[in-house]
């Protein structure tokens, strides 16, 4: 990818990529799906580069009620370039890109296990809040501490087949174009959910979405699609 910001030229094809981080656990075909990679120019110039799928942070409006898998360059100073690889590089590479970090009392790099469905909802909030990880979670920390995360688990009825999602799925591999239609109904119920579909008319118009979110509602897991008469007999 090629643009002009601000009378300056990023080429993602010139510049050294020095390192890259994806969406755990998915693939270009799940609409939450998305990537970055970090480059620097031969003026010493960084800039990221990110795509993703239709319900991800870089999805672009498509026609008049659809979205699609899009993309974007951001020029970055160096302090950015370095807070970015601090949250979605190990150590080594870290260090591999700007050299030896000396330890100071005020700050030190430490590295923990997370489930990667945390992983992925700090990254999420952090970005929102438009602060690093790292702050993110000194903030949570400094403040009235950090609640446990509760995990909810969402179910939506979309208009539309199972073949259509197949097709819509392989539009964003083929033209980074996907329509995902707004939810006909979302429940936090399975039963109340499930109620409803017994008395739906022509079920096999629509199909069912399974996701998860965190208590304050922000996505944490790719979702699970399912006809409704799959969705009944195993639920």
């Amino acid at each position: 990818m090629k643009k002009i910001i601000n009378g300056r030229r990023y080429d993602t094809e010139a510049a050294q990529e020095l390192a890259r981080d994806s969406a755990s656990g998915m693939g270009p075909r799940d609409f939450h799906w998305w990537e970055e990679r970090l480059f620097v120019k031969k003026t010493g110039e960084y800039f990221l580069y990110g795509q993703g799928g239709p319900m991800s942070r870089y999805a672009e409006a498509y026609g008049q009620n659809g979205w699609s898998g899009g993309e974007r360059i951001m020029p970055m100073s160096l302090e950015e370039a370095q807070a970015w690889a601090e949250e979605h590089v190990s150590g080594d590479e870290y260090e591999e890109i700007f050299g030896q970090v000396e330890e100071t009392d005020e700050r030190r790099t430490v590295t923990y296990s997370l489930p990667l469905g945390t992983i992925e909802a700090i990254k999420r909030r952090a970005l929102d809040k438009g602060v690093t990880m790292s702050d993110y979670i000194a903030g949570l920390v400094a403040g009235d501490g950090v609640k446990k995360a509760e995990k909810r688990t969402k179910y939506a009825l979309l208009n539309m087949s199972m073949k259509q999602l197949d097709e819509e799925l392989a539009a964003v591999e083929k033209r980074g174009a996907a329509y995902l239609p707004d939810p006909y109904l979302v429940s936090g119920d399975v039963n109340d959910f499930k109620a409803f579909l017994k008395n739906l008319a022509h079920p096999e118009n629509f199909i069912i979405e399974v996701y998860t979110v965190d208590e304050d509602g922000e996505f944490l897991d790719g979702s699970d699609y399912d006809t409704v008469a799959n969705f009944l007999k195993r639920s």
